[in-house]
């Protein structure tokens, strides 16, 4: 349903998984209204669904939907400790508090980054913080690495956002074996 794969992501970083995937005969199709319905006959499925106000099916093996994880917090009843939840995650700020400056969340059900190593940092922070206090940044550089082919990492901003704040340098490392880049970054500079 998104424009693109990895729409958190660089747009480069987009474009290189997209060109593996359609290397190894993954067919995307992106920025659809979403699934109708699937049908299975003989082992073969059909998905209809809708693009570009059209009615559409593409026949496939096999379907692969990623569709997010939202949390099961409905028996949590949050709202009786003014806790605001919204689509399934508990918004937070920089220091994990939800909506209730007592109460701090932290991991998956922020809806932020979904990554082990990050729910692990953001648990202690928050720890800390409900403790001693809300001095603690609960995620100081936003990172991203997942299992791909090929594989890719992110720290910080995108090359976007980096150039809506201030002028900035882009690199980029083509790998040895194709054009898609494999690594690119986005350095602020600031004028003195």
């Amino acid at each position: 349903m998104a424009p693109r794969l990895l729409p958190g992501e660089d747009v480069s970083v987009s474009q290189a998984l997209t060109e593996s995937f359609e290397r190894h005969g993954i067919q995307i199709c992106t920025g659809i209204g979403g699934i109708e319905r699937i049908e299975e006959t003989d082992g073969a499925r059909a998905v209809h669904y809708r693009h570009d106000e059209q009615a559409r099916t593409i026949h496939a093996e096999i379907v692969v939907m990623a569709v997010g994880w939202p949390g099961n917090i409905e028996a949590l009843n949050l709202s009786v400790a003014g806790v605001y939840a919204e689509k399934g995650y508990i918004p937070v700020n920089d220091a994990l508090q939800t909506s209730a400056p007592h109460i701090f969340a932290a991991g998956d059900i922020t809806g932020r980054m979904m990554l082990v190593q990050s729910a692990g940092d953001e648990a202690r922070i928050a720890a800390e913080n409900a403790v001693l206090g809300t001095g603690r940044c609960g995620h100081p550089q936003d990172r991203s690495r997942q299992l791909t082919d090929p594989e890719y990492g992110s720290v910080g901003l995108t090359e976007e956002e980096a150039r809506k704040q201030e002028e900035c340098a882009v690199a980029v490392v083509p790998t040895p074996t194709s054009t898609a880049p494999l690594s690119t970054g986005a350095w602020t500079v600031s004028a003195s």
